[in-house]
């Protein structure tokens, strides 16, 4: 389906990313014991890892996609203490994001928590009055541009010159810099289908009449679409639908009356699945990507 094809791409970009990280790591020195010792970049792995895990959590808040990605962020916040992060990014000379990581975990926790009290359209909620998506992509450009250093604060590239380890210093030059120029085109790709995801994700409020049809039953629920976004909404009804329903969303055609003029939308309808349900409200993903127009009529018609 559609939508959930966007979600894969996106899933195979972060990917990308965190492979290039740990990749340059290798290439620079993870295959040789005494470089790793000397280079002290292991850390890039544990915040790509990080960073990943966080991108799938904040997915998983905003559409209900990767379902697992809560227990992987949370035993990853579990097993990795803050303080003893913060001192080895200060020792490898990487003491420019430690602030900035200590930060972006305590969202991440606080995310979670409010995920496990709130459920997810109040975690969705959160995330959204807190900008976390544009935080989680401020916090992986400051990632991507970090230099990897020796223990002095020196670059390491171009460093080493005995004979005896397994890249010279000219191979490893060159392979630092065909490194980082697949890293930045991977991130520019990255960053491309993560602005169009964040434009389809964006919500917006509405006050919107409908009809919800499940698929297993002959009558229709009168229902308000409360907010709305090209992947889903959330909706309103006396009547709410179990969470795993499939249902089709049918909106009626409108007339809106101006001073001036009047305009008049056409009915048409949508497949989708039911996320969640809390008291009289609940939320249903698309199986298609709303059409921007049908979008443009909910939030005018509301």
């Amino acid at each position: 389906m559609l939508v959930y094809g966007r979600v894969r791409l996106g899933r195979i970009a972060r990917s990308c990313i965190a492979v290039w990280l740990i990749s340059a790591f290798l290439l620079l020195g993870g295959g040789n014991p005494a470089l790793a010792r000397d280079m002290n970049c292991t850390v890039f792995d544990e915040l790509a890892t990080l960073v990943h895990l966080s991108e799938l959590f904040l997915d998983n808040v905003e559409t209900g996609a990767n379902p697992k990605a809560r227990a992987k962020l949370t035993r990853f916040l579990k097993n990795t203490s803050v303080v003893e992060l913060r001192m080895r990014l200060n020792d490898n000379g990487l003491n420019s994001i430690s602030g900035a990581t200590s930060k972006f975990m305590a969202q991440q926790k606080t995310l979670l928590k409010i995920r496990a009290i709130g459920g997810q359209f109040k975690a969705a909620e959160t995330a959204r009055k807190l900008r976390l998506r544009a935080k989680l992509d401020a916090y992986r450009r400051e990632l991507v541009a970090l230099p990897c250093l020796d223990g002095n604060g020196r670059s390491v590239v171009g460093t080493f010159t005995d004979e005896n380890y397994l890249v010279s210093s000219k191979v490893a030059s060159i392979g630092a810099i065909t490194v980082l120029l697949l890293g930045v085109a991977a991130f520019l790709i990255f960053d491309r289908i993560n602005k169009l995801n964040s434009r389809k994700k964006k919500r917006f409020v509405c006050n919107a009449s409908c009809l919800v049809h499940p698929a297993d039953q002959e009558e229709v629920i009168e229902a308000q679409i409360i907010d709305v976004s090209q992947l889903g909404a959330k909706v309103k009804s006396e009547v709410t639908c179990p969470v795993g329903a499939e249902v089709e969303v049918n909106v009626p055609e409108k007339t809106l009356v101006y001073p001036d003029h009047s305009v008049t939308y056409a009915g048409w309808s949508i497949p989708a699945r039911v996320l969640w349900r809390n008291g009289n409200y609940f939320g249903v993903e698309f199986k298609t990507l709303m059409e921007r127009a049908q979008l443009d009529q909910l939030v005018q018609a509301g």
